[in-house]
């Protein structure tokens, strides 16, 4: 049987990157591992065009843009163009991280769900 090809459809390269944890390393570890390729979700205009460098760095590397639902405010016009036009380089594959957070959590933010709406609205118009 062949050795099965595996990809992670969702992390956060970028995070590990501000923590201190080479990328690179990741990376080789899970290819050690099995993955072959990834996705790194952008959840805001920032960690979109971050993961879009990582994707040109790695050509194991895909990404997604997004703004997740626990960002405190919708993006701007201005944001969503600018992730807009993220969606045109050939390794974007997809609108994410968005949704609907309405799980309560102590300690973490909560957004208002009519903002969550109007965050979630626009992203699906963006896909």
């Amino acid at each position: 049987m062949a050795d099965l090809a595996l990809i992670d459809a969702h992390c956060h390269l970028d995070e590990m990157a501000r923590r201190g944890v080479s990328v690179v390393d990741a990376l080789a570890r899970a290819h050690r591992a099995g993955v072959h390729q990834v996705v790194t979700s952008g959840d805001g205009l920032t960690d979109s065009q971050e993961a879009s460098r990582l994707a040109d760095v790695h050509p194991e590397v895909f990404f997604t843009v997004g703004w997740h639902p626990i960002n405190p405010r919708p993006p701007t016009d201005s944001e969503v163009e600018d992730l807009r036009q993220l969606l045109s380089h050939p390794k974007a594959v997809a609108v994410g991280e968005i949704g609907l957070d309405y799980l309560l959590r102590p300690g973490h933010l909560e957004t208002p769900r009519a903002i969550q709406r109007e965050m979630f609205s626009s992203m699906l118009a963006l896909a």
